[in-house]
């Protein structure tokens, strides 16, 4: 039977690598994204939004009330910014916030209804960095936190109605997420170029990371799952720290992220 998928954030990274992963299959994708999509195929239907707009996705959910429902929602759509804590205005913050937590709960919201027609799934992409915070990337790691807390809650919110609702958190992965990342510089000699060597040695762990290509079927599994999870961490190595994370002395684990990011 064929499928109807929806994925957020589709024309680079992770989004983009959903979508060529299943284009092949039985069968019809919509996407979303702020910019026009360059990946034409007879199976896909784009529609400009910005998560963030309420009067944006209610047009685009209207456009989808047509179909039988959704049967697979891959929220990709996300950004980063680093720096100082004391030197990030008001409205980075809130920026950041709007676009990785609020954009999480619009789509959320409206693609529920859609989900409840076929028992869906609902796919979140967050990060290890919503658990294991990184600094100089704290607005960032607050952000992916809170897309943990909230897909847990609505996991029991929607249990009733069938609809699955997982929360991915990647670690290092390479994508173009790492040159779009808002860099700020504001306060680097005041910290001492601590700034400056914690971001670097970040994207240099990212440049070196798995290619989206190579995570993308662990996502698909696992949003296939019968009994699924809600929050799964990609990569034995990840799911190790996050376990280490988990059970170690709040105060080590933390001294051990000060030696690795923020010396």
């Amino acid at each position: 039977m064929k499928k109807y998928i929806l994925i957020t954030g589709a024309t680079s990274g992770i989004g983009l690598a959903f979508v060529k992963a299943l284009v092949n299959q039985d069968v019809e994708i919509h996407t979303i994204s702020r910019n026009p999509y360059e990946f034409n195929h007879e199976k896909i239907h784009h529609h400009c939004a910005d998560v963030t707009s309420e009067e944006d996705l209610e047009k685009v959910f209207r456009e989808l009330s047509t179909l039988p429902g959704l049967d697979y929602v891959y929220h990709c759509a996300g950004f980063g910014i680093s720096g100082a804590v004391e030197f990030t205005t008001a409205v980075e913050a809130k920026r950041q916030m709007d676009v990785n937590f609020i954009g999480s709960v619009l789509v959320a919201k409206y693609a529920t209804p859609l989900l409840r027609k076929r028992k869906g799934r609902l796919t979140l992409i967050s990060s290890v960095a919503g658990v294991i915070p990184i600094p100089f990337q704290s607005i960032y790691s607050a952000s992916k936190a809170a897309i943990n807390s909230f897909a847990m809650a609505l996991a029991n919110e929607l249990r009733p109605f069938g609809i699955k609702v997982l929360c991915i958190m990647p670690g290092d992965i390479k994508t173009n997420f790492t040159t779009k990342r808002t860099k700020l510089h504001e306060g680097d000699d005041v910290y001492q170029g601590r700034i400056h060597r914690s971001v670097s040695k970040m994207e240099k762990d990212e440049l070196a990371g798995l290619p989206p290509e190579r995570i993308i079927p662990r996502i698909i599994a696992l949003s296939r799952k019968k009994n699924p999870k809600v929050l799964y961490g990609i990569g034995w190595d990840y799911r190790t720290f996050l376990m280490i994370y988990k059970f170690a002395p709040s105060r080590f684990a933390n001294w051990v992220l000060h030696q690795l990011y923020s010396k």
